[in-house]
């Protein structure tokens, strides 16, 4: 099988991929030519920003192979927000589209799909796509994202051959957009267990000055209003009178929330129980989350890795209603509880207070995340490929 994956951006070090959508088609790429498939990624040169990066993705339009993976980066004449404008793509995709067997869209807001869509339909090429949670995010710009939603959006999800959903909740935004039922597939995302093999308990904690019968409560992720951080912080707060040793550690680079955060911390008078450790690097995450007693995300859209990440290290999550539905949580490697930081704080204590709870639950995290190993992942993504092909 012959495979294109379109996408807006890709690094010229694809090692260098530790999250979000890069991270997805990097691990997607390699297992499929494992399998024996050709893959090319389609991508724009943002993000090789070095000397370096630029002499390892050499001339226009050729390729910077991976293990043997194609990667083609196109220059871009005009960026905007992640809209990234690659004139030479067009001659690219033009000339070559129809030699490829399916495409994998990786974004419904860029220039890269517009094109790819257009001549996919011309050439009469099957194209699955998958939006990676951006239902409800995506570009920054909002102006710019309603153009597009208005536009070119709706066209390249309502002609999609097949789409790829992480959860029910996206499933049911295609289903909004027109896209029928039985062309929608649901598939989460991976992990690669072998890196989590490294990790040493006690490193973290021993880095930050939190003693071994503390227990720790871990935020994983981007420092955004749109996490509802802060209502985290208010069923921190809460525990106060139910745990003396407990840490609250928020970990993960600021997007402009974390004076917010500092001041509500302070506010509450919890300073000396809150950690900020701004940005962790692979391995400080891991160790991270080894240390962690339970790992809370208030919101999130798709499929996160660090919910994968913090299974594969046994440690418990906690989330809200105010998410997409991931239906393995609930009562099997976490808990799922109302959007309130009451109810919050009383399922952190639950997992806490309750031994054989938390104990079951990490033995479910270990179990469950086996099923996400990346050659899972692909089994079954080459099975909507085939369908696709076969419409």
């Amino acid at each position: 099988m012959n495979i294109l994956h379109v996408l807006p951006e890709f690094p010229a070090r694809p090692l260098q991929c530790h999250s979000g959508i890069t991270n997805v088609v990097y691990h997607l790429s390699r297992e499929q030519v494992k399998l024996g498939h050709e893959v090319t990624v389609s991508t724009s040169s943002i993000g090789c920003t070095n000397n370096k990066d630029n002499e390892n993705i050499g001339e226009e339009g050729s390729p910077l192979i991976f293990d043997g993976v194609s990667v083609l980066h196109f220059s871009s004449l005009l960026s905007y927000d992640q809209f990234h404008v690659t004139p030479k793509l067009v001659s690219f995709v033009k000339k070559n589209l129809a030699t490829f067997d399916v495409v994998h869209l990786h974004d419904v807001r860029c220039f890269q799909s517009i094109v790819v869509q257009y001549y996919a339909r011309r050439y009469s090429r099957p194209y699955v796509l998958q939006i990676h949670g951006s239902h409800l995010g995506g570009l920054r710009e909002k102006k710019l994202k309603w153009l597009l939603d208005c536009t070119s959006s709706r066209r390249i999800l309502r002609h999609a051959t097949r789409a790829i959903a992480l959860n029910t909740t996206e499933a049911e935004y295609y289903r909004q957009q027109g896209l029928p039922a039985h062309v929608i597939d649901i598939v989460g995302n991976g992990i690669d267990l072998a890196e989590y093999e490294g990790g040493q308990r006690g490193e973290f904690r021993r880095r930050y000055g939190i003693s071994n019968d503390q227990r720790v409560i871990l935020y994983l992720g981007r420092l955004t209003r749109s996490k509802n951080i802060d209502m985290l912080v208010d069923a921190f707060s809460h525990l106060n009178s139910s745990l003396e040793r407990v840490t609250l550690v928020l970990a993960g680079p600021d997007k402009g929330f974390k004076t917010a955060l500092k001041r509500r911390v302070r506010d509450l008078n919890i300073e000396d129980r809150t950690l900020f450790t701004g940005p962790l690097e692979e391995t400080e995450k891991m160790n991270a989350l080894i240390d962690a007693d339970v790992l809370v995300t208030p919101s999130f859209t798709g499929f996160p890795v660090t919910f994968l990440e913090s299974c594969a290290c046994g440690t418990p999550i906690v989330t809200t209603t105010n998410a997409d539905n991931l239906e393995w949580i609930n009562e099997n490697v976490g808990l799922v509880t109302s959007f309130d930081s009451t109810a919050l704080s009383q399922a952190i204590l639950r997992i806490l207070s309750d031994p054989e709870l938390e104990t079951r639950f990490r033995k479910n995290c270990q179990q469950l995340v086996k099923k996400y190993e990346w050659p899972f992942i692909v089994e079954q993504l080459q099975e909507t490929y085939v369908r696709a092909i076969r419409t």
